[in-house]
């Protein structure tokens, strides 16, 4: 049976959490309404990473903490998150739209067999119905989506739609127990960040667009 509870898949690069994680715990605690909030956390730096979600007042953490996680594959992440929300069991489910969110999230959704909706610009509850709000027809429709019947209701958020603000909250910090499974056919030795020589517009802070007609020149 379904907790009272929002999950929030808290992704992380070795030592360092992932914008978004930050902002949807900001966002799960908005609209929680009595609801617990709590982080998922698959991490090579327990100790590291725990500091840093403890700052944005998760009411629990349940690290799952393995060396690993540090070159981890999606459906390894996905299958040691499958173990937690199967014994946490909570009513929805927040995961941040990034790349590695947005691969791990059908992976964490076929084993939970429940429904998922990506790439979301807006979450809010109807009762314990989450409602998920995303764009349709080239962004110019807003749709709202619901799971009826399945739990976790799943959602992935895109980054940058809600800002992260810490939270003095006395968090519980729980270890939880699972049992990392290595994928059998890839193994990932060594990851390499891709460097960009342009920068990400996703995290600029204001973008100025211009066209053409601004000036006519003989």
């Amino acid at each position: 049976m379904a907790q009272s509870m929002i999950a929030v898949y808290v992704q992380t690069d070795g030592s360092m959490v992932e914008p978004t994680s930050l902002q949807l715990i900001t966002k799960a605690r908005a609209i929680a309404n009595g609801q617990r909030v709590v982080a998922l956390l698959p991490t090579s730096d327990a100790d590291q990473t725990v500091a840093t979600v403890k700052q944005y007042g998760p009411d629990e953490i349940f690290v799952l903490a393995d060396d690993r996680f540090a070159a981890a594959t999606d459906t390894e992440i996905a299958d040691g998150l499958y173990q937690v929300v199967k014994q946490v069991q909570p009513n929805s489910m927040l995961i941040p739209a990034t790349v590695v969110g947005r691969s791990v999230a059908p992976r964490l959704q076929a084993k939970l067999q429940t429904g998922l909706t990506a790439d979301c610009l807006d979450v809010y509850f109807d009762g314990e119905t989450l409602v998920q709000v995303k764009p349709t027809y080239g962004d110019d429709i807003m749709c709202e989506i619901i799971c009826a019947d399945r739990r976790p209701q799943m959602a992935t958020v895109r980054p940058n739609v809600f800002q992260a603000e810490p939270a003095q909250v006395a968090t519980q910090v729980t270890n939880v127990d699972f049992e990392f499974h290595p994928e059998a056919h890839i193994k990932m030795e060594k990851p390499t960040p891709i460097i960009s020589s342009s920068a990400n517009i996703s995290d600029a802070g204001v973008v100025i667009a211009l066209g053409r007609g601004l000036i006519t020149r003989n």
